[in-house]
């Protein structure tokens, strides 16, 4: 392993260098490019259920393989039934989440990793009432669009009685996630 990969793994903790490592076997490391974001890096915005987005690379950053978003979600919430036009991962970084795929259900806490392949429905919720955080790769990355759905996010007022409905039309449009 290169020395810069290493020095990356060594920052960020054992939970986050196992993503790390799953994204280096993925492909990220094919790219000849290294990346890096801090903490304090990314772009953010509001999202339906009180939730927030760091949209901390998009696929043109690291080579047009994945896009990677945290997302945090406050206690209590509920992510309603969707499914994407990507295959994704979630790797929970913090709390305790449920997913729903319908017929079968899985809770993870710190360390755990859920996949939606493309087109399966799935749903979450806060498992333990303090909120959760996940780490999430969408496969393929859609580029340019991540940036785009946080611009169009921003627009919204999260104080607005129908911001959950037009989150939601921005997620179908440009995010390629609709509900269901």
């Amino acid at each position: 392993m290169r020395s810069d990969r290493m020095h990356c793994l060594l920052r960020m903790g054992a939970a986050s260098a196992s993503l790390l490592a799953f994204l280096t076997v993925f492909g990220c490391a094919t790219t000849g490019q290294t990346f890096f974001a801090s903490q304090e890096d990314g772009r953010r915005a509001m999202a339906g259920g009180g939730s927030n987005l760091r949209l901390i690379a998009n696929s043109e950053d690291v080579g047009g393989y994945f896009d990677v978003v945290e997302h945090t979600w406050p206690p209590g919430a509920v992510g309603n039934m969707h499914v994407h036009d990507f295959d994704a991962f979630y790797f929970v970084l913090d709390g305790t989440v449920t997913v729903d795929y319908g017929d079968r259900t899985f809770t993870g806490s710190p360390g755990s990793l859920f996949f939606h392949p493309k087109g399966v429905p799935h749903s979450h919720r806060d498992a333990s009432g303090e909120g959760f955080t996940m780490l999430l790769l969408y496969a393929p990355g859609f580029g340019e669009g991540m940036n785009k759905l946080l611009d169009e996010m921003s627009k919204l007022d999260p104080k607005d009685p129908d911001f959950g409905a037009q989150s939601s039309q921005v997620l179908k449009s440009v995010g390629k996630t609709e509900p269901r």
